[in-house]
Parts: C-alpha cells; sequence; structure tokens
C-alpha cells in the first residue's frame, strides 16, 4: 500500500510538472516581469543551457590538446656534461632555438640534442648573452623534421598559454612535460606569466599560444613564475 501511495505521488507531480512547463510557463511568459526571466524563457523554448563557464573551460581544454599534440614533435633536450634544458626546432633542416647558458658555450664539444629518442650531435651557430636576448642558435644534420612556427602577433593581457619541455627516464626515454597560465605583463624585452614551473628543463622551451604557434621562449624564473623573451626579438 505504501509503494502503491508514492508511484501515485510520483505520477502525479510528473504530470503536474508537464502541465506547469507545457501550459503555465508558455503563458506566465508573455507577461511582465515574467517574460524577463531567462529561466522562464529557455523553459518555454524547450531549451536547455550548459554552464557556459563550463562549456568554456571544455573547449579551452580541447583547445590545449590539440596545440600540445600539432607541436610535442619539434620540442628536443639539450645535453651537455653541466646542463639539461629543452629547446624547438624552427626549420626542417635542423636549426634549433634554446636559452642561453654559458656551460652551454664551454661545453659545446660535448653537447647533444635528444630528439625523437637519439642523440644527435651539435654545432653551436650563435650565442646571444645580452640583457634583452639570451638565445642560442643551434644546429642538427637532419631532413625534414617538424618544426614550430613563430606566431606574428604580440601576446594579449590574460592570454592562455603554456609551455611544454622535455625531460628523460632513468632509460633515456623522452617524457613531455606542459604547464599552462596566462600572460600577466609585456614589456619590450620580456613576457611575464602566471605559470609557476619548478622543473629547470623548462629553460629554452617554447611559450606557445593555443594556436599552438610560439611567442617567447623561456629563459628565467622570478619569484617561481616563468619569464620569456618575445619571439620579435628573435625573428
Amino acid at each position: 500500500m505504501k509503494w502503491g501511495k508514492l508511484l501515485l505521488i510520483f505520477i502525479l507531480g510528473s504530470i503536474g510538472g508537464l502541465i506547469i512547463e507545457r501550459a503555465i510557463v508558455p503563458l506566465l511568459v508573455r507577461y511582465p516581469p515574467f517574460n524577463k526571466i531567462d529561466f522562464l524563457q529557455n523553459i518555454s523554448s524547450g531549451t536547455t543551457i550548459i554552464n557556459r563557464t563550463e562549456t568554456l573551460v571544455i573547449k579551452e581544454d580541447d583547445a590545449l590538446r590539440s596545440a600540445i599534440l600539432k607541436i610535442e614533435s619539434s620540442i628536443v633536450l639539450v645535453k651537455s656534461k653541466n646542463i639539461l634544458q629543452s629547446g624547438f626546432v624552427f626549420t626542417r633542416d635542423g636549426w634549433i632555438l634554446t636559452a642561453s647558458n654559458d656551460a652551454l658555450l664551454r661545453d659545446t664539444y660535448r653537447t647533444t640534442i635528444l630528439w625523437q629518442d637519439k642523440e644527435w650531435p651539435v654545432k653551436l651557430i650563435k650565442e646571444e648573452t645580452s640583457a634583452n636576448k639570451k638565445l642560442t642558435l643551434l644546429k642538427i644534420e637532419a631532413d625534414n623534421m617538424p618544426v614550430l612556427n613563430f606566431g606574428d602577433n604580440i601576446p594579449s593581457l590574460g592570454e592562455k598559454v603554456f609551455l611544454l619541455a622535455i625531460e628523460t627516464d632513468v632509460n633515456n626515454k623522452i617524457n613531455y612535460f606542459v604547464n599552462s597560465g596566462i600572460v600577466k605583463k609585456i614589456d619590450d624585452t620580456k613576457i611575464y606569466t602566471n605559470i609557476r614551473e619548478p622543473n629547470k628543463l623548462m629553460i629554452g622551451s617554447p611559450l606557445v599560444n593555443i594556436q599552438g604557434e610560439v611567442i617567447g621562449i623561456n629563459y628565467a624564473l622570478e619569484n617561481g613564475e616563468v619569464i620569456s623573451a618575445p619571439t620579435n626579438l628573435v625573428q
């Protein structure tokens, strides 16, 4: 008997809900103040609204995953006796950009590039160590390498950005790591982000926008947050 009453209440409640949704609400939204209530308007039109913030986050996450897949094969690890840092390929014939490092300059003859789980001998083409440009240009003898493209525009304040860097495990196998944030300050020589990345192997990695374009080269940490040289200093 108890279950019968519960079932009856459920049926009557469902019928009541349908009557309100299909008959009463469409009538109410014709008149003020009900015609200004979005919730009632959506019910009347049969529209279901997904939380806009959640939708935006989902779209950003999809774009980030797509950008990572687009660029990961262009990231390399720069190795010498005293340093390990990331870099990236920007020409198909093996030109590589990374951050400058005094140890790298001293140990050029012992420096290699780890790419696609293989070590490549490298030539140091140019080292720029000025306050405004802390960049190193390297070259390996390879063809048809996947490349990272430079973005044409200066990043905007609040723009979503990420870094993708590389490390190795005990078997010398490549692993990628990613960190994302936003641009919080820009001047003529630096891009400041709110990305906090404790792994020093992020030095030399690209700062990338959500379209998968390089907008900076990560070369330092300040108060635990990543600083990048804008690509207009490179091109």
